[in-house]
């Protein structure tokens, strides 16, 4: 499936319609960021918005429930507990709103997808880590879950789904670790000769 067909099936069908991914990865313990982003949807709804919500399998079953039942007071919101195919559904999204693990955050930036991450920040610092190093090159814009309200989510989702995409963010950094990799195993290798 494209990202355009994904698109079309869930109901972003008009080209001035937008689509914001919400996804916690696994979901063990991603609920308070579907939470907030609930909530800010909940103060602000644009008529031109669809979004899907996708809480991950792990996500404990009473709390899908709960949150279930927040995205169905909604508009327009699609609540799934799995998708086999995320990086269709992210390629598909206007914005993505996620937490910080590494595969989420290769998968963002290899597609050039506007993002809004929100780190796990304990037992370890490993996602809070990775975003300090990302997020000041403009690729990601980063909530630390200290400061995650509805309604700073809200402002900055709104930003972001309003402003202009910057295409030269995406030419800070080269993404190409394969072309890096190979040019650092080649250098170590000549200098052993």
């Amino acid at each position: 499936t494209s990202a355009t067909e994904e698109r079309h099936k869930l109901g972003v069908t008009r080209d001035n319609q937008r689509m914001l991914l919400i996804t916690p990865g696994g979901g063990e313990d991603g609920s308070r960021v579907v939470e907030v982003s609930l909530a800010a949807l909940a103060q602000k709804y644009p008529p031109d918005l669809r979004t899907v919500v996708v809480c991950g399998p792990a996500l404990p079953p009473r709390e899908r429930e709960r949150l279930r039942t927040m995205a169905a007071r909604l508009p327009a919101v699609s609540f799934l507990e799995f998708s086999s195919d995320m990086v269709t559904l992210m390629a598909a999204a206007d914005l993505i709103v996620s937490m910080a693990g590494y595969n989420t955050i290769c998968e963002i930036l290899s597609l050039r997808r506007r993002a809004i991450v929100i780190p796990r920040v304990k037992p370890t610092e490993e996602q809070l880590l990775r975003v300090e190093r990302i997020a000041p090159r403009g690729c990601i814009t980063a909530i630390h879950p200290d400061n995650l309200t509805p309604e700073l989510m809200s402002e900055e989702s709104w930003r972001q789904l309003n402003s202009p995409t910057d295409e030269t963010i995406w030419s800070r950094g080269d993404l190409g670790a394969q072309t890096v990799s190979n040019a650092e195993v080649e250098a170590l290798l000549a200098s052993q000769r």
